[in-house]
């Protein structure tokens, strides 16, 4: 029987996609889906769980009308950590960054002279920088 009649009868597997990495950096281990192995999707549902909510750490309606304003009036990365070797193209501001945190001055939350504009890898990189120093 060929293979194609074996797989409409149902008696032939469908081919699986191939295995990727967990997500978690520096985790090697296999995953058939989702983005993390159960350890580390385990780890991430726990933070989750005790994560204040968005609202209550300050980031309501007032700062989303701010942060739209924010990068209509500066499009581009101001933090250029990463991606000053990449095309213009690839600079354009996804995320505003609070150059002082909110925990540390939550008056400054709404304040420009306390933002600057940040694409997406700039703004992951000057996080991870904050947890390593911390």
């Amino acid at each position: 029987m060929s293979r194609e009649r074996q797989w409409r009868a149902g008696s032939c597997d469908m081919p699986s996609l191939p295995l990727r990495p967990c997500s978690h950096i520096g985790c090697r281990e296999l995953i058939a889906s989702g983005q993390r192995c159960p350890e580390h999707g385990k780890e991430r549902g726990e933070y989750e769980a005790h994560r204040v909510a968005a609202h209550k750490r300050g980031y309501d309606h007032a700062w989303n009308d701010v942060r739209d304003a924010y990068i209509r009036a500066n499009p581009w990365c101001q933090l250029r950590l990463t991606c000053q070797q990449r095309p213009i193209t690839q600079r354009l501001a996804a995320e505003v960054h609070h150059k002082q945190s909110i925990l540390e001055r939550p008056d400054l939350r709404l304040e420009w002279s306390n933002l600057a504009s940040a694409c997406g890898p700039c703004h992951d990189e000057i996080e991870r920088l904050k947890r390593v120093s911390s």
